[in-house]
């Protein structure tokens, strides 16, 4: 049996916020999550002097920062598939 994990990095302002990660049982509710979750938070990241790294549909993974300063204000997503 395959599980899909979604782990997400989020740093705002130096400060890390943890998220459990969101386990799916297949890939097409994976990626709707995945999907949903760039849509919720690319609003903190539009506009000038942001990157928005395009959710493309079939993707495992998105990031959003604040251009040069990554370590200081960014959000990622990626999917890892495990076998139980």
């Amino acid at each position: 049996m395959k599980l899909y994990i979604i782990t997400i990095e989020d740093v705002y302002d130096g400060d890390s916020t943890h998220h459990q990660p969101i386990i799916k049982k297949s890939i097409e509710e994976a990626r709707q999550t995945m999907q949903d979750l760039y849509n919720e938070n690319k609003s903190y990241y539009d506009g000038d002097g942001f990157v928005l790294d395009d959710f493309v549909p079939g993707s495992d993974c998105f990031e959003m920062y604040e251009d040069g300063y990554y370590s200081q204000n960014h959000y990622s997503a990626v999917i890892d598939e495990v076998e139980i």
